[in-house]
């Protein structure tokens, strides 16, 4: 893995570090689904998206994401923020063959900051 990637890779979970020390005060970004017995729409769009990641869909997936994307909801965000962690995690010969790429994981998640109007990623704000 080159420098770039490496430097992508610890930008976007910068990136994600960001979101959640801003928005949800916390260290990390997890979705979780709280009820099984009654999914919310975010629970549903969630499952969808995992399935689709499973079956190297990760295009399909990002598709539904911001066709879905709700401005005004914060679930929304937590969901975005955690398909792109977990497609980061992917190495790049995965993410090549699911014609994926680091870069894209990158623009997405600068795509969720303006979305919902979270001021561009500083680092300094993480220390």
């Amino acid at each position: 893995m080159g420098y770039t990637q490496d430097y992508l890779i610890r930008e976007i979970e910068a990136i994600g570090r960001y979101i959640a020390k801003l928005v949800f005060k916390k260290d990390t970004i997890a979705y979780e689904i709280k009820n099984h017995d009654n999914y919310s729409q975010t629970d549903i769009l969630y499952n969808e998206i995992q399935l689709l990641i499973k079956q190297n869909k990760i295009c399909e997936g990002e598709n539904i994401l911001f066709k879905n994307l709700e401005a005004s909801n914060v679930e929304y965000l937590k969901l975005a923020v955690a398909f792109y962690q977990e497609i980061n995690k992917l190495d790049d010969e995965k993410l090549e063959q699911c014609n994926f790429s680091r870069d894209e994981v990158l623009e997405g998640l600068h795509d969720i900051l303006e979305i919902y109007k979270i001021p561009f990623f500083d680092q300094t704000l993480l220390k």
